[in-house]
């Protein structure tokens, strides 16, 4: 019976380093300083039809600067639409975005 007691203690000695060790290195990870930088908060998706459409983007512009919970917008590109023939990239579109969202404070 104390050899079953032993091996109880050690089983329960165990499971408590465990779960003291287990959150701090988790703890640990969740600080890494390389990690990559997000800004919390809602964005206004836009699919790739409304990329480059004037008319319905100013109408996003309009609300993104009337909701103030709105962060900015994250918008999706096709490829196609950046690489418009092999090796030649055409970022002129997220280039103009970006200049259009930091004149509103906004994010992209």
């Amino acid at each position: 019976t104390s050899v079953k007691h032993v091996h109880f203690l050690v089983a329960a000695l165990l499971f408590i380093v465990s779960m003291v060790l287990v959150p701090l290195t988790t703890v640990v990870a969740a600080t890494d300083p390389t990690a990559v930088k997000w800004h919390p908060g809602h964005y206004y998706t836009i699919l790739s039809w409304g990329n480059n459409n004037s008319s319905y983007l100013s109408q996003v512009y309009s609300e993104i600067q009337a909701t103030p919970a709105l962060r900015g917008i994250q918008m999706r590109y096709l490829w196609a639409e950046l690489e418009k023939s092999k090796g030649v990239y055409d970022f002129s579109s997220i280039d103009k975005r970006l200049a259009e969202l930091t004149a509103r404070n906004k994010r992209l």
